[in-house]
């Protein structure tokens, strides 16, 4: 599963996204646990994590373990 989104205000890009891959091969199980890259920029700067994720939980929790691994970056 790739999931990648540009983000839009008032229909207007603002150059920013996200794209999220998974680097296992494969067709996964629900339950199988994948490792997933993802390439953020989050104002102005990009940022590059990994998370792993169950694949079961659907593609928002993904995205939402996305966003608070970079916010987490981004404290340290």
């Amino acid at each position: 599963m790739t999931l990648h989104f540009h983000l839009h205000v008032n229909g207007i890009s603002i150059h920013e996204g996200m794209e999220i891959k998974r680097t296992t091969v494969g067709r996964p199980l629900p339950d199988d646990v994948n490792t997933y890259v993802a390439q953020a920029k989050c104002d102005g700067t990009w940022h590059t994590i990994s998370v792993e994720h169950r694949y079961g939980d659907g593609p928002w929790e993904l995205v939402r373990k996305a966003l608070n691994a970079i916010h987490q970056q981004e404290g340290s």
